[in-house]
């Protein structure tokens, strides 16, 4: 038994998934720029943990619109959530820290809980992505009929926001 891997039997460059993936590399290069600025401000740190978020997300995005296995879609589709679902949380924080106002550390293990929460149903669930499909552009994933619980988290946190 052989075990040898080449990367084209797994990945093709697919030109829908450029703008995606230098969009990653723009995002992240920001946001270290951002960070090596000023390493102790609290705003910069927040900033760069958003940049993560964000490089993570369109990284898996184009990584997903050119991979050929569908097996390995399916995960990588899950992974796009690892960024996603951290955006909103991420830039919670941030806005607190550029209005210069109190983090609660209660409200941050909640936020913490519900993002751990969410990343255990995409994970080890179908209730949020139920499977994949395939389009011309790639693989995308397949919201299931319990995909509002993950939208109703965003949700939460938009009536944080506005403190409802």
């Amino acid at each position: 038994i052989t075990l040898v891997w080449c990367w084209r039997d797994f990945i093709m460059i697919n030109p829908h998934s450029i703008p995606s993936f230098f969009g990653a590399i723009l995002v992240i290069g920001l946001g270290i720029l951002v960070y090596v600025k000023n390493k102790s401000g609290y705003p910069n740190k927040i900033f760069f943990l958003l940049t993560i978020s964000l490089f993570i997300w369109l990284l898996s995005e184009s990584i997903l619109y050119s991979i050929k296995n569908e097996q390995a879609a399916i995960v990588i589709s899950k992974c796009v959530y690892i960024g996603v679902t951290a955006i909103p949380l991420i830039n919670y924080f941030l806005s607190l820290s550029f209005l210069r106002l109190k983090v609660s550390k209660s409200l941050t293990l909640y936020f913490l809980s519900l993002y751990l929460i969410a990343l255990f149903f995409i994970f080890k669930t179908d209730f949020v992505l139920s499977g994949i499909n395939k389009y011309f552009w790639g693989y995308y994933g397949r919201a299931s009929n319990f995909h509002f619980v993950y939208l109703g988290l965003k949700l939460n946190i938009l009536m944080v926001y506005m403190k409802i």
